[in-house]
């Protein structure tokens, strides 16, 4: 049953259609929370500036998006770690992701970072990605790294909105 369920190998189809019609018509769905719990934790290092100065609004509301997520998160054995930094430069978060990198490469899952120059990081985001740590940016990104995928707005609709806004305040 457990082979037909998780789509594993070994069972026929006619089995597999079989034990799947039966679990539908008893109601049976999957505990994602109880499954998470026999598996190891997963461990996601987040690595953005912290809300100071002028970045403190914009960074803050990250912040508690993360904390949040780390909430919702918390039943599915699922960790995350941390680290924000000062300094809003590449070259620093360079130090910074490095200094993340062998501290918890062995420790870590993932890594969710941003790029604050579009190829600088690029050698660190690989690091990790060779290292077969899924990295994803937030709000600016990496297209020529190894990062598996960018959460950010549109900027074309960033540009749109914010000229439409200053057109009806002109």
């Amino acid at each position: 049953v457990h082979r037909a369920i998780y789509n594993k190998s070994g069972v026929g189809e006619d089995t597999r259609k079989k034990i799947m019609d039966a679990a539908e018509q008893m109601g049976y769905k999957v505990n994602i929370v109880a499954s998470s719990l026999k598996r190891r934790p997963i461990r996601i290092a987040v690595v953005l500036p912290e809300a100071v100065d002028n970045e403190r609004y914009f960074w803050e509301y990250i912040w508690k998006g993360i904390d949040g997520a780390i909430d919702d998160l918390k039943d599915f054995n699922v960790n995350v770690v941390k680290i924000p930094f000062k300094g809003i430069d590449y070259e620093n978060q360079s130090r910074v992701l490095e200094n993340t990198y062998n501290k918890y490469h062995n420790d870590i899952d993932g890594l969710i970072t941003l790029a604050w120059h579009e190829s600088k990081l690029d050698s660190q985001i690989n690091k990790y990605a060779d290292s077969g740590i899924p990295v994803v940016t937030i709000n600016t990104d990496a297209p020529y790294s190894k990062r598996i995928g960018c959460v950010s707005a549109p900027s074309h609709k960033v540009g749109m909105l914010a000229g439409e806004l200053m057109s009806h305040y002109i």
